[in-house]
């Protein structure tokens, strides 16, 4: 007993086989030394001392932990599917005693709900069902008075695909490039078709890229998303695509020659209208009678109409007429 010096000590020493080579008493202060201490030593120890002052007698508890080792968490085998399967996490260690859990999740503290319960000792939790919002890391820390170790598990929650979006130009002018690309929450990643105007193309990539686009490309498309896991997919929005005319080249000769050829067409054009009174003012004797003296012929087998509405035929013999040929 602490604070009690022995004068005299009749020392009997009872020990288990366990105990052999691990314990002594010294004799002077009474007190008792184990060795290579193990879990099994973990318990209830009394001690009796008979003195010159009467009996005496003590008890203490001793407490053996052993450091924890080798955690970690099972989980299940199968394929978990959102809004359908359930899923239980156990924790434990290779070694280590008198443990205590906690559950973590994403380093946060994993607490309980009406889908998650925990078993009495912490050592498991129960998911169910299970939702896309439990996909992650967990951690189960492990700790007893002499040390702390974690243990890691990542769960994977299969689901999807949702959300299934078309991204990428509505209009584009012919001859550019377009790129459509199409995307889905989904685990694990969705595969994808497309259609275009109700019939299925031969693009099966989350891209759609038409390089060259031609007014044929214009339309409504649509991305269809499926999961090979849970055997759902989705559709997204119709996305129109709209292909314009791109910008207009004109080819052609240059201005100046255009417009040196409107200056050649009005010479032109005055040109013919000064020969016209040039050969109106070369007439030598005035015209024979006719019925609308306005009437000029320059061609015998013509016929012209005057100011007045009237028309004028000429005489046969356009040779002997009244006029005179010029040349030009």
């Amino acid at each position: 007993m602490e604070g009690v010096v022995l004068s005299t000590v009749t020392l009997v020493l009872l020990t288990g086989p366990e105990y052999v080579g691990r314990v002594s008493v010294n004799s002077f202060t009474g007190s008792l030394e184990l060795r290579e201490l193990t879990s099994g030593d973990t318990g209830l120890y009394s001690v009796s001392l008979i003195s010159g002052a009467g009996p005496a007698s003590g008890k203490t508890i001793l407490n053996v932990y052993e450091r924890i080792s080798g955690p970690e968490i099972t989980g299940p085998s199968e394929p978990l599917i959102a809004g359908i399967s359930s899923a239980n996490l156990s924790c434990q260690a290779a070694a280590g005693t008198s443990i205590s859990r906690e559950w973590l999740k994403g380093d946060q503290p994993l607490s309980p709900s009406n889908r998650i319960t925990f078993s009495e000792d912490q050592s498991s939790v129960f998911i169910s069902p299970v939702e896309s919002s439990d996909n992650g890391e967990y951690q189960c820390r492990l700790s007893n008075p002499v040390s702390t170790d974690t243990a890691n598990y990542s769960l994977t929650v299969n689901y999807g695909p949702e959300d299934v979006l078309i991204q990428g130009a509505s209009d584009i002018e012919v001859g550019q490039t377009v790129v459509l690309i199409c995307s889905a929450s989904s685990e694990p990643p969705a595969t994808f078709t497309w259609t275009l105007n109700g019939t299925e193309t031969s693009v099966m990539a989350a891209e759609y890229t038409v390089e060259d686009v031609t007014y044929d490309d214009s339309g409504n498309y649509t991305c269809v998303a499926e999961n090979a896991v849970t055997g759902s997919s989705g559709s997204s929005a119709v996305h129109v695509l709209f292909v314009k005319g791109g910008p207009v080249s004109v080819s052609g000769p240059p201005l100046g020659a255009i417009l040196g050829g409107v200056f050649g067409s009005l010479g032109c054009v005055g040109l013919a209208a000064a020969v016209g009174i040039y050969v109106v003012k070369t007439r030598r004797r005035p015209s024979p009678p006719s019925r609308d003296p306005q009437t000029v012929v320059m061609d015998p087998s013509a016929t012209y109409r005057s100011t007045s509405g009237t028309q004028g035929q000429s005489s046969p013999g356009g040779t002997n007429g009244p006029y005179e040929e010029h040349r030009f």
